[in-house]
């Protein structure tokens, strides 16, 4: 009989059990099928970083599987029996004896959007349908199951908006992918379309765009901000917030603090993550940002774009071409061996997608958010 379990709280340290490393495989196998590309994986150091939760979010997974012999202890907050998520030294991975039919996984918003749980739903391979492929009658059950499931733990933590995005083909209409009748069965209706691309590094020009004689450039490799640009950094992570369309998403704009921008060097610091700020500045402060990230357990030579935006006092002069171009730069010079960065913005910011495409930006596949609200 098909049971659901959740998975425990990682142990510092320790290796991801068999269950994190299913989701993975299962997780990157659904990506790739749509994408082409194994750049875009998710590793499982990566998800087992997340479980572990921060001052910005929690996150919390679930397991669909035919009972197996082994079981931990219950988890007092969902009822669940529990899974392990890392192994520990001198005992058996009792997760290696379940059969999983599916994955859940919720991402849990601790400081905005907390009305609000994002979930993501892994099948198996055996119930995976191939891009233009239908889910079969036993993929649908199951699938369902796991929103369900989603729906009943977005009660229990006194959530009332559930976000979910569905990957699909760059060829595949919105809203036409295969997962969409059982999203639209379920309650949940299509909004954002979010384009997903990948810059190749090689194709980047290596000259740095001629600058407004009143720009100037600075280069930072942390979250650790000079007070010279503190204030004016936090201004314009505040307004990539504003910026970011979330059509008719639950989505509140992100305040940025020095603690909180503290909290973010904490958490890189703890988890390996390399950043790269660039930041162009007027005589009045900075006013436009780039940033790249480099996360240590992803594939080698892969890199990831976080925010590019423009002070809106200094809009339309070219300034967001030219500081995500010396982003691209400055990733080259600090990464010589990275190949490549991946890349997604809404597909109603036509300004942005016009700033990707310049720089040589290559579709690889879009995603549809869905969402449903609980009454």
């Amino acid at each position: 009989m098909a049971t659901f379990f959740r998975v425990a709280r990682p142990v510092r340290g320790q290796e991801p059990s068999d269950v994190v490393r299913s989701f993975v495989f299962m997780a990157n196998l659904a990506a790739q099928e749509i994408t082409g590309e194994t750049g875009s994986s998710v590793s499982a150091a990566r998800v087992v970083q997340r479980l572990a939760g921060s001052t910005e979010s929690d996150s919390l997974m679930v397991v669909m599987a035919e009972s197996g012999p082994g079981m931990w202890e219950i988890d007092p907050d969902t009822g669940h029996s529990l899974l392990p998520s890392t192994l520990t030294e001198g005992f058996a991975d009792v997760s290696e004896d379940y059969e999983y039919l599916g994955f859940l996984h919720l991402s849990i918003p601790l400081r905005e959007d907390l009305a609000m749980v994002e979930l993501e739903c892994v099948l198996d391979a055996e119930f995976q349908p191939v891009p233009g492929e239908r889910l079969t009658a036993e993929g649908s059950q199951v699938y369902q199951s796991l929103l369900a499931e989603g729906e009943s733990l977005a009660r229990t933590l006194g959530r009332k908006v559930i976000q979910l995005w569905q990957t699909h083909p760059v060829t595949e209409d919105p809203g036409a992918e295969s997962f969409a009748e059982q999203l639209r069965a379920a309650g949940f209706l299509p909004d954002l379309v979010e384009v997903q691309g990948v810059i190749e590094l090689f194709e980047v020009s290596r000259q740095s765009p001629i600058l407004p004689a009143d720009v100037g450039v600075d280069y930072f490799d942390s979250h650790l901000i000079p007070d010279s640009h503190l204030e004016g950094v936090l201004g314009l992570l505040y307004q990539a917030s504003l910026d970011i369309p979330h059509g008719q998403l639950y989505l509140e704009p992100q305040r940025w603090t020095r603690e909180r921008l503290a909290e973010a060097e904490a958490r890189r610091l703890n988890t390996g993550l390399e950043v790269a700020y660039v930041v162009l500045s007027d005589a009045a402060g900075p006013v436009a940002l780039s940033e790249l990230h480099r996360h240590p357990a992803s594939e080698p030579g892969t890199l990831e774009q976080g925010i590019t935006v423009v002070s809106p006092r200094r809009r339309g002069q070219g300034l967001g071409r030219m500081v995500k171009h010396l982003a691209l730069i400055q990733a080259m010079e600090r990464w010589p061996w990275a190949e490549r960065v991946y890349s997604s913005g809404g597909a109603q910011n036509a300004g942005m997608l016009h700033i990707n495409r310049s720089l040589g930006m290559r579709e690889i596949s879009r995603g549809t958010a869905w969402q449903k609200i609980l009454l």
